[in-house]
């Protein structure tokens, strides 16, 4: 019998051992699943920018692409009118030549 106070101490040592290793574990639980909706948020959110990013991107591009095709016509029909000024010109001195003699 003198065996069994120490032997009933030592089991109420490790029953609350036992307590408090369990509420650990379940605080870590806890403390994992928040984190790892926290990532699941941030990896939401980071997505969603990298989409805008993206989209942003891509509009900028079609921006660009739409006034680089807008100065080539503008350059274009601003050849054709020199070219055109050009003939109207030397015709015009062709007739200054024809009146001056």
């Amino acid at each position: 019998m003198g065996d069994s106070i120490p032997l009933s101490f030592e089991g109420m040592g490790l029953l609350d051992d036992n307590g408090k290793l369990s509420r650990r574990c379940e605080e870590l639980s806890d403390l994992y699943e928040s984190m790892r909706n926290e990532l699941e948020i941030t990896k939401e959110a980071l997505s969603k920018v990298n989409q805008t990013q993206k989209i942003a991107t891509i509009s900028g591009l079609q921006h660009e692409e739409s006034l680089l095709s807008e100065n080539a016509a503008l350059e274009c029909s601003l050849n054709s009118q020199i070219l055109d000024l050009e003939l109207e010109l030397k015709a015009v001195k062709q007739e200054l030549g024809k009146i001056d003699y």
